[in-house]
């Protein structure tokens, strides 16, 4: 049996409107400046019962943790957000239970 628990860190994030060079800053709304950290969480399991078959499960995100909000002028899909957040980088489907099962013939 193997066991994996695994953390995924994404720092704060400062808006880059913000910066000091003039090609990039430009009037940001005060909720868009940064965005907090997130932590996630996931613990997953491997089980090989034989040569033939194994069995996995886990949950990704244990403590569904939300991700940050931002307006939707930040968060505008032509700048790939989605649901005013970026699902590309950010955990947006929550608490998610997996399991699978595997036969090698």
């Amino acid at each position: 049996m193997q066991l994996a628990l695994t953390w995924r860190h994404i720092n704060k994030i400062l808006n880059e409107s913000l910066s000091s060079d003039p090609l990039l800053n430009a009037p940001t709304p005060n909720t868009d400046r940064e965005l907090a950290k997130r932590d996630y969480f996931d613990i997953a399991a491997s089980w090989n019962i034989n040569k033939t078959f194994t069995i996995r499960a886990g949950v990704n995100n244990i403590f569904d943790k939300d991700p940050p909000i931002v307006s939707s002028v930040l968060a505008d899909p032509a700048i790939f957000g989605n649901g005013n957040t970026f699902p590309q980088m950010y955990d947006t489907l929550g608490r998610l239970v997996f399991m699978s099962a595997v036969a090698k013939f």
